[in-house]
């Protein structure tokens, strides 16, 4: 059965490439679409069947002058929306933001000749996936990141929520009461994708005599690890010899690919291309011959390599192309090939035009869309998707695999004790695999120190993998 959808004229572009994400992608369903057949509505039919599901038509028929602007943005709060009994339940709750909708219910029935949906469900799929309210408000935090509490979905208290996929779940769970002949498959669970960043290399690089008794007395007092404090003094005097510092807090890398392996998963580990100075650079050079090594155990041992774009390549063409180059050619001299690259920017610096940017340089996929100060849903799904540029007016090629959980959000940012850190992580990770999206995990080479780091960790994954 092909679904016949006919839209309002206007943003066809915008248009066809958010059906085609909901209606193809995400549903499994086939579909005719019209633009310009249907004034003032969104319009679903199948041929020969009776009945017809409709929903408003509201940020597409945005005139070019509000068209990213302030007047396009979702009301603060936005509306709530009751699910009917009628619908299948909605494992995150009775109730749904509305963000281009009026408050009621989510969806009314007139027999079983129409179903009306009370929100612009295309309309809102689109703005979360695309990050349209980020053209638009200007504000950004010192690291001139976009702020979490800036977003609709943040300003809602919903971060929480993969607000697309229940959009679109909602949509599914309309056509199949519509026509319960129709064949909506149900999303199949997503993957645990486990990711480190590789910012710091080895803790004993970092500062002299000093920063190292700071260091062993909080593994004593604070940590009451005294052989963590051993192998901290060890790796500070086999570095200072120009050894390899075997044992150095920091050198967690095989670790994490045993612990990926223990649960039949593999690992992607984003290398810096560049060494700088300053808290915000990379302390090693991809020439280095550990690094090297690295990279073909990594490759050995079935994990992914990718690139950690420097901090200072966000609006850089040039900058990220450089960077992916080096580390293509360090990959190389290293004996590792691989099909598809992709990559995260540091301090998740990532801004709308760096889809486009990326994908010049010749990446295949993103995994920088997540918030640091706040695990969630930036996309409003945790599924892999084609990404679209909002400037050019253009599907892209590249892929965006949202980040959701950062070790760094849970601890720096919310500063969560470890338990509750757990519990929030694979809350939202669990969130997202029931509606068909991936659970994207960051978790640094840095942030396996402690027994508590450790065996936080060890919860984590096998919690996702149970």
């Amino acid at each position: 059965m092909t679904l016949l959808i006919e839209t309002p004229p206007g943003r066809e572009s915008e248009r066809r490439y958010v059906v085609d994400l909901t209606v193809r992608q995400w549903l499994g369903l086939d579909y005719t679409l019209r633009i310009g057949a249907s004034p003032g509505t969104v319009r679903i039919t199948i041929s020969g069947t009776s009945g017809a599901v409709r929903m408003p038509d509201v940020l597409f028929a945005m005139t070019d002058r509000d068209w990213l602007s302030p007047s396009s943005l979702p009301a603060t709060p936005p509306a709530s929306q009751q699910l009917p009994d009628w619908l299948p339940a909605n494992p995150v709750g009775s109730e749904l933001p509305a963000l281009y909708g009026a408050s009621g219910p989510a969806a009314t029935r007139d027999g079983s000749h129409s179903l009306a949906f009370g929100a612009d469900l295309f309309g809102a799929i689109f703005f979360l996936v695309t990050r349209y309210e980020e053209l638009v408000i200007k504000q950004r935090d010192r690291h001139d990141r976009f702020p979490a509490g800036e977003s609709a979905a943040g300003r809602a208290a919903c971060l929480d929520r993969p607000l697309a996929d229940e959009y679109a779940q909602l949509l599914a769970a309309g056509l199949r009461a519509m026509w319960p002949s129709l064949d909506v498959p149900a999303p199949a669970a997503g993957r645990v994708v486990l990711t480190h960043d590789i910012d710091l290399s080895f803790a004993s690089r970092h500062g002299g005599a000093w920063r190292l008794g700071r260091g062993i007395a909080a593994d004593i007092v604070k940590r009451g690890d005294l052989p963590l404090a051993a192998r901290r003094a060890t790796s500070f005097l086999r570095s200072r010899l120009g050894r390899y510092p075997r044992g150095d807090p920091f050198d967690t890398y095989d670790e994490l690919m045993q612990i990926s392996e223990r649960h039949g998963l593999s690992s992607a580990f984003y290398f810096l291309a560049i060494r700088s100075d300053g808290p915000t650079g990379g302390d090693y050079g991809l020439d280095e011959l550990w690094v090297r090594r690295l990279l073909r155990r990594i490759a050995d041992r079935g994990h992914e390599i990718g690139l950690h774009t420097s901090y200072a390549s966000m609006g850089s063409r040039d900058a990220v192309a450089t960077e992916f180059a080096l580390l293509r050619e360090a990959a190389a001299a290293a004996g590792v090939e691989q099909d598809a690259w992709g990559a995260r920017a540091h301090f998740l610096r990532w801004q709308p035009s760096s889809w486009e940017t990326w994908e010049a340089a010749g990446l295949q996929y993103d995994s920088s869309v997540g918030f640091a100060e706040m695990p969630g849903f930036r996309c409003g799904t945790g599924r892999p998707f084609h990404v679209y540029d909002l400037a050019r007016r253009t599907p892209l090629r590249l892929v965006e695999r949202p980040l959701l959980v950062m070790d760094a959000t849970l601890f720096s940012y919310q500063q969560l004790p470890y338990a509750e850190a757990l519990d929030t992580a694979l809350q939202v990770a669990a969130r997202s695999r029931r509606f068909g999206g991936d659970a994207v995990i960051l978790w640094h080479n840095s942030s396996l120190v402690s027994r508590e780091q450790r065996s936080t960790y060890q919860a984590l994954v096998a919690g996702l993998t149970r």
